[in-house]
Order: C-alpha cells, then structure tokens, then sequence
C-alpha cells in the first residue's frame, strides 16, 4: 500500500513513517538540522554522510536525510564523478574514512 501523506516519507513507508516525519518538521528539528549539516558542509566540503555526523555527534541517518533535503532544495549537491555534467553525472563516491566503505560525497552549490 503506497502513501503520500508527508513529502520526506517515502510513498512505500508505512504512515506511522508518515507520522514521524510529521512530527520532526512540525518540532522545527529537522530545520535545524537542514541548517547545521548546511554548515557542516560548507567547512567540510567533501564529506560523508557518516564523516559529517560524526562532526558534530548527531544520528548518521539523520544527516543523510537532511543532505536530502539540501538537495531538493538546491543547497547542496552530490559531487559528481570527474568529467561529467552534474546533472547528468552518477555521483563521484570515495571510501569514507569513518567505516571504510565507499560513499557519496556532498558539496554546497
């Protein structure tokens, strides 16, 4: 069962996702969150997700998250693999030096 009840749940979460999601815009938490990881990048420019949450000791997934957001907004952008257009281009990933995985990269447009 799909749901569009809350624009930063996905359609196929349930609506108790819905609901959270609600809850966390409607706190004002999550733009303060959009504000911080925004600042976050534009000191580290070039970091993970998990590079950045580790920064400032906030959730690695709510980081993600509001990049998210950056980016629909047009804050922010993945960095784009060397030699292509951004909007065309798969997003450029490095290993990320918390976990050693390879990631995406953010940068402030």
């Amino acid at each position: 069962m799909q749901h569009t009840l809350f624009p930063n749940a996905r359609n196929t979460d349930p609506v108790t996702s819905h609901l959270a999601a609600e809850r966390h815009e409607a706190s004002g938490r999550a733009a303060t969150n959009r504000a911080i990881v925004l600042g976050l990048v534009r000191l580290h420019p070039r970091s993970t997700s998990r590079e950045l949450s580790v920064l400032y000791d906030m959730d690695r997934h709510e980081v993600a998250r509001r990049c998210s957001d950056l980016e629909k907004q047009g804050y922010i952008r993945k960095v784009p693999m060397p030699g292509t257009q951004p909007k065309d281009a798969k997003p450029f990933q490095r290993l990320c030096h918390v976990v050693k995985t390879p990631a995406v990269i953010w940068e402030v447009i």
